[in-house]
């Protein structure tokens, strides 16, 4: 994994970029929740900000990316990536450094995959397998193990398949944990969203509807769900949802 982690690095210290691209975000979310068991009424008004920076080789096979959250000193992921296959029905990608991932329908999130323990440096190789309509996206994480945490490793499943207006995400982890304690459950995600708009044919607007759920196999297989709908007209965006505990 160490070695892997070095070539990839060297990869990309010798590759001549060919882009930088730089992003970023500044945004205001207003949210109205009512819990339908208590009747209360609340209202949030939330402010976020996001900094990004990615690059490709001239190839297209080297690159990195960082990108940070509110402030430069929080990072939210940065990694260096290389292609070692390319191809119309396949693409293979490996990532090494601070990988993040988790499972979110309609701003909020079901699960976080990332480890329990004080793991930044990640290993992730990808698969993205395409067919006419059909596209399905698998990644494996791998946490090893490292001098704060010597007897731990962690293996966790990321799935994306889209076909047509309908797309399945799918979060797994601690599927293999090794740790010199009791290893944990293993946690797993789903979500299903529609993207009517496309179905109905919307050209000015678009809406998607769908739902999603998060469990602990195999003692608490539903801790957490969700269904609702977003949309956008023009500049305008918003979304409603309905979770438990019947919260909307």
């Amino acid at each position: 994994m160490k070695k892997l982690l070095v070539v990839l690095l060297a990869l990309v210290t010798v590759a001549s970029f060919a882009a930088v691209n730089l992003s970023g975000s500044l945004s205001v979310t207003t949210e109205i929740i009512y819990d339908a068991s208590t009747g209360a009424l609340s209202w949030n008004v939330t402010p976020s900000a996001s900094w990004g920076a990615s690059a490709s080789g001239s190839d297209g096979t080297t690159g990195f990316t960082v990108s940070f959250g509110g402030s430069f000193t929080n990072l939210i992921s940065g990694y260096v990536w290389y292609k070692p296959y390319i191809s119309d029905p396949l693409t293979v990608e490996l990532r090494a450094g601070r990988l993040s991932r988790s499972l979110s329908i309609f701003g909020t999130t079901l699960l976080s995959g990332q480890s329990q323990y004080a793991v930044i440096n990640t290993l992730a190789a990808g698969f993205t397998m395409k067919s006419g309509d059909l596209s399905d996206t698998l990644w494996v994480y791998i946490d090893p193990a490292s001098p704060v945490t010597p007897n731990y490793v962690e293996l966790d499943l990321v799935n994306s398949l889209t076909f047509g207006a309908i797309k399945v995400d799918a979060l797994v982890n601690n599927i293999v944990a090794n740790a010199s304690s009791t290893p944990p459950s293993a946690n797993v995600g789903l979500t299903v969203s529609i993207d009517a708009g496309k179905l109905l044919n919307l050209q000015a607007a678009s809406l998607t509807v769908g739902g999603g759920f998060s469990g602990t196999f195999p003692s608490a297989p539903l801790n957490l769900w969700v269904v609702g709908a977003s949309f956008k007209i023009d500049q305008f965006s918003g979304s409603i949802s309905f979770t438990n505990p019947a919260a909307l």
